[in-house]
């Protein structure tokens, strides 16, 4: 019997890890899908946009064809109710920890309805539009893996757009404005420097250290949202 037990447990553990795997492929292929019908074609040479979604897709192991067929859907080559961006509010423990929730869907009612159903579950408000934005700025985030910026490169991306660079044991986050990130991240390409992220991102005016049980709470919901299909990123104002 603890044979058999052991042998469930691991078939157990190995749905559960296929179902998260197809999930985040899921995501993915939206992402890449959308990239390709609004970011100028199929083809990734002359498709910023979509460049940037396939090498997402690639750092999490996605499967070839299936980038090949959410390029294809996203360029003409087969039919797909029409996905669009939806950013959405909500506030907890007491209005102090903001949530932004960004969600990739073909059907916003949908959407909503599952969010809602999470959010009163554990007494959190679904905010109004602007509601929590306002504590966030939208900024470009691009991080760089041991990376030397000379004085001039840092001149010259300042030039393109940067904001701000931040430097943390050699490894360094570039802020740019969010019209400007395309052009700094094309930049940076140029450079030859090893990316490990690069993506527009709300960050928080003035984020909050929140206590450990509070964060673990935190945790707790950004992690049960994540689990929607149509969720693609969560930014909170803990610090």
């Amino acid at each position: 019997m603890s044979g058999h037990s052991k042998w469930a447990n691991i078939q157990s553990t190995k749905v559960v890890a296929d179902k998260k795997r197809a999930a985040i492929f899921t995501k993915y292929a939206r992402l890449v899908t959308v990239a390709a019908r609004e970011g100028g074609g199929g083809d990734p040479a002359i498709n910023f946009k979509l460049r940037m979604a396939i090498d997402k897709a690639r750092s999490v192991n996605m499967p070839k064809d299936n980038i090949e067929r959410a390029v294809a859907r996203g360029a003409g080559g087969a039919g797909e109710d029409h996905l669009e961006t939806a950013l959405y509010e909500a506030l907890m423990l007491n209005g102090h920890c903001g949530l932004l929730i960004e969600c990739l869907t073909d059907n916003k009612n949908r959407t909503v309805g599952a969010l809602k159903t999470i959010l009163n579950k554990h007494n959190i408000t679904f905010g109004s539009s602007g509601s929590v934005q306002w504590m966030f700025d939208l900024h470009g985030i691009i991080r760089l893996e041991n990376a030397t910026v000379t004085d001039e490169q840092e001149l010259e991306l300042i030039d393109k757009g940067v904001l701000d660079f931040v430097n943390e044991n050699n490894n360094m986050t570039i802020h740019t404005a969010p019209e400007k990130f395309q052009n700094v991240l094309q930049r940076v390409h140029e450079f030859w420097f090893t990316l490990s992220y690069s993506e527009l991102d709300w960050v928080a005016k003035n984020p909050i250290a929140f206590s450990n049980e509070e964060q673990k709470k935190i945790n707790e919901i950004v992690d049960l949202l994540e689990e929607e299909d149509d969720v693609q990123k969560i930014w909170t104002n803990a610090g």
